[in-house]
């Protein structure tokens, strides 16, 4: 069963809170603090913090979750012409620079200018413990900038570890020598 945050209003299906924090990062980037774009969607209009590409457009964002994801929408604001024009994801998957190219996306969006409200293939993001967004290019700019990433869903509490137990069929004697010893002393 999903759950999602029960606050009123607009924030209902954010999971910003999913996100865990300490595991985020990004690739490409002149700062390393990912973060600072996830807001709550109240927020979303702030132009800074902003993420900026580094050495050219590409930015990859590495998004670990703390539950089990089923992701719905994705909002990405950029700044004009820095803004990124492609973006793909990746669900549950390992990537970086070196085989983002040649692996296939989960889903691949062209994005606009400014502000964009994207749709996720529900079926394909509904079990989410990470998400890779790749940015490859942008509206002809040397750099990326991205002022804004929220993410749109409900979450559910990642399962524990299972338990694994030994039934035995026939009990072994040899397993249990105490109650060996008290079936002897009775019989005899």
């Amino acid at each position: 069963m999903f759950c999602c945050n029960h606050n009123v209003g607009e924030e209902e299906y954010n999971l910003l809170l999913q996100i865990d924090r300490s595991a985020l990062r990004s690739l490409n980037t002149v700062e390393q603090n990912a973060y600072k774009i996830f807001r709550p969607l109240h927020h979303k209009n702030d132009q800074t913090p902003m993420l900026e590409s580094d050495t050219d457009e590409q930015i990859i964002i590495v998004i670990p979750f703390m539950s089990i994801v089923k992701l719905t929408n994705i909002s990405v604001i950029g700044m004009g012409e820095h803004s990124p024009s492609s973006l793909k994801a990746f669900v549950n998957t390992e990537v970086d620079f070196d085989n983002c190219d040649g692996m296939p996306p989960t889903q691949s969006w062209q994005l606009n200018a400014g502000e964009t409200e994207l749709s996720t293939r529900v079926s394909s993001f509904s079990n989410v413990k990470q998400l890779v967004l790749y940015f490859d290019q942008n509206h002809g700019e040397d750099v990326t900038q991205i002022s804004y990433i929220g993410l749109k869903g409900v979450w559910s509490p990642a399962p524990k570890d299972a338990i694994i137990t030994k039934y035995e069929l026939l009990a072994n004697p040899a397993d249990h020598p105490q109650v060996t010893e008290t079936l002897n002393r009775s019989i005899n």
